[in-house]
């Protein structure tokens, strides 16, 4: 490869990488980040101090016409076939609040309503709600536990219409 080839290759990415760098971060404000990129995911589920750590968890709920028929739905049961490691990012892009549900279409839903009914085959389901906590680890003494929990956000999406 000639001398100048080199150059302008090595030009090309001086360049390149850092542009790329700041789409990802752009995009990232709007939408999920568009994985796999040339950098590391940003691990923005946790935020540790040296006395406790805050992990921000969705906690999903079935309900019925009688009320809750299966309360803190391990979202992996829920949700077979994605990896433990990207159930969060899953769930930040597409529940993170009731309008990014709300952009879903019906087929969504109607996988959605098949899953939960699947699940609870004994049951009517008429939505699913969803809970997202705030859960404080103590990590101070040499027993780690739930310090506290505190809800920042709660919707509901219903598994009969478009009606939330």
């Amino acid at each position: 490869m000639k001398k100048n080839t080199v150059k302008k290759i090595f030009i090309f990415f001086l360049i390149f990488l850092p542009l790329q760098y700041a789409a990802v971060g752009i995009i990232g404000l709007e939408k999920s980040e568009p994985w796999p990129a040339f950098i590391l995911p940003a691990f923005q589920n946790v935020d540790a101090t040296p006395e406790d750590v805050l992990v921000k968890e969705p906690v999903l709920s079935i309900v019925d016409s009688t009320g809750v028929i299966a309360d803190a739905v391990p979202s992996g049961k829920l949700f077979m076939g994605i990896h433990e490691s990207q159930i969060q990012g899953f769930f930040r892009a597409h529940f993170r609040d009731s309008t990014r549900w709300k952009g879903k279409n019906a087929e969504a839903r109607s996988w959605l309503a098949n899953r939960v009914n699947q699940l609870y085959p004994t049951a009517d389901p008429q939505s699913v709600n969803v809970r997202w906590i705030n859960r404080y680890y103590d990590l101070s003494s040499a027993r780690r536990r739930i310090d506290s929990t505190r809800v920042i956000n709660e919707f509901s999406i219903s598994l009969r219409d478009e009606s939330n």
